[in-house]
């Protein structure tokens, strides 16, 4: 009997399942439907609805983000929408698309910021498709376009001073196939980059293969002066000397004239020859000027030794007045620096950030101002003003990225954006750090730090993966890293990976108070992953330290769980009877009373059980679980025999929860049942609460050999005892029910006239009840069949309209036939036959009602069709369309989807709505391509509503389509004829080259 029963349990379980997955696998049809559509209208060329149809994609979280934006954006990119582009490429690079898709998007993105003027971002975009898709088919696109923009990039840092980011640059393009790599101009460049390097040797190569090139002009003296210069540089005097006398001779009108004859001057001087140097050259005088440098060195170098000893005052003394005395500092900062220095160390903070701002200010480009701008950033980010070292850290980064602290710079400034939330900007730092700066001090924290971010933004598997890397490349912070690593790990459900690492922390740091919580939470992932047994062990080892410790009642319940699930009982019960006797107070006490009834009834100890359940319904009469195990306690008290108790429990379960799904008032009726009181089991029972408990025992019999014959398929003999039972009780529902039987075995044979007058029988002595409707129902179908359609509306007009009743439900009238399927096919029944009787507002009356209040039925496809025509031939075209989405929704035949759908064309047509009436009417080619005659009927519409409103171009594609998949030989003929006319008209508007889009 309780496998019946389970059996029973798992079919209602199932049916309930398949059930409640119908709208949800609804929903999905739609939706694919609808990125059929957008797709299709792309394909199509129909941009502008395309990318309508995509923006109402994107507000759906069940679509597919990456295929909708990257349609989206292709469709934006040809209507040169260029600027709702970018907001759309994140979800390519966040939510892991795939890797086609990303390439796509990674082109269009760097475009798109080309069109935009970003060159920074596009040369992101363009370089990530280098390195990422090398085999790209846009790659030789990718490579011009790059060349482009980091050469532009390359001349701003030139302009700005930055050589050496320009040199990259330029070296990068020379890498790149396009026609700047093998320019020229781009080896100008590069030596100049070099030059300012002071990378002579190179720079006078490179200038050397230039100078074939070029020709004569400008540019080429230029150049000329720049070897002669390098010559100069390298101590070549003579031959610098040379090279510009020629160039002064020869190019007397150049820009470079004035510093040409100053460099002849220096060199003839190098060079020993004085007398010829003094012809292009008048030597300043020097004095004062040597003699001051001389005095502030030696002050410079009295102080500092002062401030070594200690003596920061006098140094400070000295300083002051020197400085007084100079007027400026000769040395361009650094004396101020110095003094900066000794207030520092006297801890006058206010003098020494002040000194530092006046450096800054007064010598922008010193050395001096160099330190002082790196100091002002420690002391902001030591006083945690984040936003300010940040600030100092940035200013020195731009204008110093190449000096001896800059990786320091860089990890101060990414470590105070990190410090103030701004991950994205932090990373940015770090990255450049970690990859610039290899042999930095501050690797192994920058490293450390983009793991710790990527744990922040929620990318768990990538923070893990990074502390991983960590712990294999360095052996700096090795405890903080296996911790983090392991976190991350779990966070990102990679288990196994996290077991590791949890492991090898307990291992190496046994003793540390996060070892428990490790072993805890690898006592967690052993359960999670089946393991039961390990998980067991670590939480024993935990429970040893013992009860005084205040995890210990949290230690135990999870190891109380772990021996459940491995079926140790008496070893759950115990651990669960220690916290409950222990921990009275502790919030694990409440599951563990219920855990601890729960083992005992499995166990078969009900009473043991029931003792608990009692206990914990008194202890926490405000626990979630009161309702499970008080309906529990019930239930184990009726198979104990304990009638009276039990009947007390389901009296008060029904009282406290009267709105559970459970049913307390059929188990009290159960527990009377058991005792001997049938009266009062009849009085609470849901299943016969009108009967006569006199005549109970003769109906019953009668009702159940007549259901038992209609079972087994014995029709004829059922409805002889149908018939002597109601012959019997005639008023009784039971007769009814089994007269309604026969008179439905009768409809469904085709025997209408018995079906008919069972039908009355029942229908006779029913009193308000979905039977009756029933009743009145079939008979109104069976007139209708007959064409009587006044008789129909007679006895559908009797139907009494309510949803099915309590009584309903006693009588299983969805044995019958269910009731809302039954109102909906009764309300079309009574509008067909009043149209038919050209009753025609009381037809569309009806019809409405219908598509009103029963418009989620389905099984009546064709009906619906009929009702939604005929919205449309009395123009209540918003109601068809509504009524046709409806059915497509609800209908697994393609033909009615396809012929519904061309429909709601056909009724945004009529409306004048021609931009709907297209995207409707292609729909049906898009969605249902195998439905023929549907699909080319509605492709040629949407031309001809194409053609109306002007679009030629749109016209003749679509024209061209039916033409050329047309089997009609008529159509086709007739979309040919309309493609001359239409390209003839394209051809006749002033300014169009009549070419294709």
């Amino acid at each position: 009997m309780l496998k019946k029963n389970n059996s029973c349990v798992v079919l209602l379980l199932l049916a309930y399942v398949l059930i409640s997955a119908q709208p949800c696998l609804a929903e999905e049809d739609a939706l694919q439907g609808n990125i059929e559509v957008a797709r299709g209208l792309f394909k199509d060329g129909l941009y502008d609805l395309a990318a309508k149809e995509f923006n109402a994609l994107r507000d759906n979280k069940d679509t597919d983000q990456c295929e909708v934006n990257l349609y989206l954006s292709k469709a934006y990119f040809s209507l040169e929408n260029y600027p709702s582009i970018p907001k759309l490429m994140d979800v390519f690079f966040d939510d892991g698309c795939s890797f086609d898709m990303q390439e796509e998007a990674y082109y269009i993105s760097g475009n798109v910021y080309l069109k935009l003027g970003d060159r920074g971002k596009a040369r992101e975009r363009f370089e990530k498709i280098r390195d990422l898709y090398p085999e790209s088919e846009h790659i030789a696109e990718v490579d011009a376009s790059l060349s482009e923009i980091i050469y532009q990039e390359g001349i701003q840092f030139f302009n700005e001073r930055k050589y050496s980011k320009a040199l990259d640059n330029f070296e990068k393009v020379q890498k790149l196939k396009s026609d700047i790599s093998s320019s020229p101009d781009l080896s100008v460049r590069i030596a100049d980059s070099l030059f300012h390097l002071a990378k002579f040797k190179k720079s006078s190569k490179v200038y050397g293969d230039a100078l074939k090139l070029l020709p004569d002009g400008e540019e080429k003296g230029r150049i000329l002066y720049q070897l002669s210069y390098i010559d100069f540089n390298m101590g070549n005097y003579d031959s610098a000397a040379t090279a510009m006398i020629s160039f002064i001779e020869k190019t007397p009108d150049h820009p470079l004239l004035s510093s040409a004859h100053s460099l002849v001057s220096w060199a003839l001087y190098k060079d020993d020859r004085y007398e010829e140097s003094l012809s292009y050259f008048n030597m300043l005088r020097k004095g004062e000027k040597e003699t001051l440098s001389i005095e502030a060195y030696d002050l410079m170098g009295i102080s500092s030794r002062l401030i070594f000893l200690g003596e920061y005052i006098e140094a400070m003394g000295m300083l002051e007045e020197g400085l007084k005395r100079f007027g400026e500092d000769p040395l361009k900062g650094d004396l101020l620096l110095v003094l900066a220095e000794a207030y520092q160390r006297a801890e006058y903070d206010y003098m020494e950030q002040e000194t530092y701002r006046e450096i800054i200010k007064r010598y922008p480009s010193s050395r001096a101002a160099r330190k002082s701008l790196f100091a002002l950033g420690l002391i902001n980010f030591s006083k945690s003003v984040y936003k300010e070292s940040a600030v100092n850290f940035r200013a020195f980064v731009e204008k110093n990225s190449l000096v001896d602290m800059a990786d320091e710079a860089i990890y101060y400034l990414g470590e105070s954006l990190f410090r103030m939330g701004q991950m994205a900007d932090a990373k940015e730092q770090f990255v450049l750090l970690s990859t610039n700066f290899k042999t930095s001090k501050y690797f192994f924290e920058a490293t450390v730090r983009l793991a710790d971010i990527a744990s922040i933004s929620g990318q768990h598997m990538e923070a893990g993966k990074g502390y991983l890397s960590i712990l294999k490349s360095f052996d700096q912070n090795e405890k903080e890293v296996l911790w983090k690593g392991a976190q991350s790990f779990k966070k990102g459900g990679d288990l196994k990976s996290a077991l590791k690492l949890y492991k090898n922390y307990i291992r190496q740091y046994p003793d540390s108070p996060e070892a428990k919580v490790a072993a805890l939470v690898m006592a967690e992932m052993r359960f999670l992953t089946g393991d039961y047994d390990k998980g067991i062990k670590l939480l024993k080892g935990l429970i040893k330290t013992g009860k005084k410790d205040p995890s210990y009642p949290t230690i135990a319940l999870k190891l109380a769980r772990g021996y459940i699930q491995t079926g140790n009982i008496p070893d759950a019960i115990s651990t669960l009877k220690i916290i409950i006797e222990e921990y009275p107070d502790s919030s694990e006490a409440a599951p563990a009373y219920y855990l601890k009834a729960w083992s005992a009834e499995r166990s078969g100890l009900l009473e043991k059980a029931n003792n608990d359940y009692a206990e914990f319904i008194k202890k926490f009469p405000d626990s979630p679980l009161q309702e499970e195990l008080m309906w529990q306690l019930g239930k184990n008290q009726l198979s104990l025999g304990e009638y009276k108790n039990a009947l007390k429990t389901f009296k008060r379960f029904t009282k406290t929860f009267p709105s559970s799904y459970r049913d307390g008032e059929s188990m009290q009726g159960k527990c009377y049942s058991a005792m001997g009181e049938f009266k009062k089991a009849l009085e609470v029972s849901t299943t016969f609460s009108e009967m006569n408990p006199g005549r109970t025992i003769d109906i019953k019999k009668y009702y159940e050999e007549a259901m038992a014959l209609f079972d087994v398929g014995s029709y004829g003999d059922a409805v002889k005892v149908a018939k002597r039972l109601f012959e019997k009780f005639p008023g009784h529902q039971l007769s009814a029910k089994l007269m309604i039987m026969a008179a439905e075995v009768a409809f469904k044979d085709a025997y209408m006239e018995e079906a008919s007058s069972h039908y009355l029988s029942a229908a006779g002595v029913l009193t308000e009840s979905s039977l009756k409707n029933l009743a009145r129902f079939r008979l109104g179908k069976i007139a209708s069949l007959q064409k009587d359609y006044r008789g129909a509306l007679v006895e559908l007009e009797q139907i009494a309209e309510h949803e099915a009743d309590n009584e309903d439900k006693k009588l299983g009238i969805e044995e019958f036939i269910d009731p809302k399927l039954m109102m909906a096919k009764s309300l079309f029944l009574k509008g067909e036959a009043a149209f038919a009787l050209s009753m025609n507002e009381k037809g569309l009356e009806s019809f409405k009602r219908l598509a009103e209040e029963y418009s989620t039925v389905g099984g009546i496809d064709r009906e619906w069709l009929k009702v939604g025509l005929t919205f449309q031939q009395y123009k209540e075209y918003d109601a068809a369309v509504k009524v046709l989405r409806t059915l497509i929704a609800a209908t697994e035949s393609t033909e009615i989807k396809a012929e519904a759908q061309y429909w709601i064309g056909e009724s945004f047509q009529y409306q004048g709505r021609h931009e709907e009436a297209v995207v409707e009417y292609l729909k049906v080619t898009y969605l249902y391509p195998t439905e023929g005659m549907w699909a080319l009927t509605s492709r040629y519409m949407a031309a001809q509503v194409y053609q109306k409103m002007g679009g030629y171009k749109e016209a003749v594609r679509l024209y061209e389509k039916v033409a050329r998949e047309s089997g009609d030989k008529r159509k086709s003929e007739y979309a040919r004829k309309r493609i001359e006319e239409l390209t003839a008209k394209i051809a006749d508007i002033p300014g169009n080259d009549n070419k294709e889009d």
